[in-house]
This record gives C-alpha cells, structure tokens and sequence, in this order.
C-alpha cells in the first residue's frame, strides 16, 4: 500500500516556546493563516521517496514541538502550585505534563522512514543547513529541559516535606522523569535504526573542530556557543518550518490540531501511541479553553 505525501506548512510556534497559558487577548481568525507552502531550507526532494520522507520529517516534528510545549506549560504551572504550595493541584499537572512528554514519544519512530532515504536525503539536508545540526537547538526542547531542571532544586520539595500531599508530588514527579526516560531511549532507538553509524551530526561536528583546532574545548561549551547560539535557533526553526510570533491559546489549539492530522499516518499505531496521542489532545484542549476563559 503506497502512503500518501501529506503537504507540508510553515507553522506558527511561540516566541516563548510553550502553550501560551497566560496569553494576551489576540484575536486571529481563519483569515489570518494563508497555511504558506514549506520550502526545503537544505536540497529539496527530487523523488518521491525524498518528498514522503520529508514530509515525515516536517510534520512529525513540528506535532512534537507543540506538544512539547503543551508539556512545558503544564510544568510552569506545576511549580508555580508547588510554590504556593496547593500539592494537589501540582501533582495534577505533572500528571499532565508527563502524558505530553510521553505522546512526544511517537515521534521518535517512524516505521516508514527507511535508513537509505534518512542517510541519502534528510541527514544530509540538515547538514547543508548548519554543521552539527542537532535537537538540543530546539527552542521547545531547551525550554522544557530548563523546566526539568528547576524541578531538581533540592529545597523545592523539602520545604513541603511535612506537608499534606507532597507524597502526591514526588510521585508524579517521578512519572515524569520517567516519561522523559522513555522520550530519550525511544530517540536512541531511532538513532540505531536510521543511522549506520550512531553518531550524532552535532557530535561530529564537535570532534571535527577539536581535532582540526587542536583545542580542548568541553562540549558544554560548544553546546552554548555553537548548538545554543542565536544563529543555531534560528536555523533549526528555518529548517523545519517554523516562524515565531505571540499566539493566542485558539491559534495554538488549531495549529496542534491540524499538526497531528498530518503527522497520525507516519506514526506508530500501537495502542500506548495512539492512547497518548488521545490523552496529549484531550490536555492541550483543556489547556486552552481554560487559558481562553
């Protein structure tokens, strides 16, 4: 059965990079989307296995940037509850969080991307792009590592320690560090299947400088001033497709929506899959009517 190419649309995201919760009132209509045709920002594809590939490529990351800064957003409201100490209602979005992180996981296996057409055409077209290209210059992906992060501080749970419903936290807190587990084995597992040799463009990239520079320069470092850079961001949005403004939590909701009707045919029709594809629906939904009210 020959799989039909889904068009590919430059796609609007967040300047902040997350469900925007706490949105201006920014009234947008139909009328304010002409859905621009995507233009390959590396090589573009001159077979059909080339165009199929790349439109798995684009709409499958762009579903998982939205629904990774679904995920960010309820993980902004889980500490800002912590603070104020309402447990309960920090364990409830977690719990939120957590089934985002674990519905991106879709995304990191396509079974129709083949590793002839991944090595051929899409690694290359990253390459000619920017150097080591890589995930880590995602602006929803650092905003939700950040997050992680801030949800490591050792007096943040402690200070509630006698607290009732801390428990509650630190469970879904757990949860969620292992949904964020799942997301990382599932993107090794990709890396193994596509990649003849698993070594990633930005690690390349890095022992490439160190040896013809004879520097020592830590990978934390060429992390922040070559995968993190402005330059770094910005490429990686153009590559995929993706133009930053304010949005409205509607445009938001329409957009994701619209994300996962083009991504569903190149996923993984497993039931975890399409379980967390429902629940990541039902939460970015919720999210929005409640920002919207």
């Amino acid at each position: 059965m020959t799989m039909v190419v889904n068009p590919i649309h430059v796609i609007e995201l967040p300047n902040r990079a997350e469900l925007p919760l706490a949105a201006p009132c920014l009234p947008q209509s139909a009328e304010d989307d002409p859905r621009t045709p995507y233009v390959a920002a590396g090589p573009g594809p001159t077979r059909e296995s080339e165009q199929l590939a790349l439109s798995m490529w684009i709409n499958t990351h762009q579903a998982l940037f939205l629904t990774v800064g679904a995920a960010s957003a309820a993980l902004r409201a889980a500490l800002d509850l912590v603070r104020a100490e309402d447990y309960a209602a920090a364990a409830h979005w977690l719990g939120v969080a957590r089934d985002l992180r674990l519905s991106s996981a879709a995304y990191t296996a396509l079974p129709a991307m083949t590793r002839e057409v991944y090595e051929s055409f899409i690694r290359p077209s990253m390459l000619e792009v920017r150097p080591g290209f890589s995930g880590v210059s995602s602006r929803e992906s650092i905003v939700f590592a950040a997050l992680v992060v801030e949800w490591s501080e050792p007096s943040l749970l402690e200070r509630a320690a006698a607290q009732p419903g801390r428990s509650g936290v630190q469970t879904a807190l757990d949860e969620l560090h292992g949904a964020d587990e799942t997301w990382w084995r599932g993107h090794a597992g990709a890396m193994r299947t596509l990649v003849n040799v698993p070594v990633s463009l930005a690690m390349a990239e890095y022992k490439r400088r160190v040896d013809e520079q004879h520097t020592r320069m830590k990978y934390g470092d060429f992390l922040k001033t070559n995968l993190q850079c402005p330059d770094a961001l910005v490429d990686y949005d153009r590559y995929f497709g993706v133009e930053r403004r304010e949005l409205s939590p509607a445009r938001y909701l329409e957009t994701f929506e619209r994300a996962l009707d083009l991504s569903g045919p190149y996923v993984s029709s497993d039931e975890a899959t399409l379980r967390y594809r429902e629940l990541a629906t039902r939460h970015v939904r919720a999210m929005c009517a409640g920002a919207a009210a």
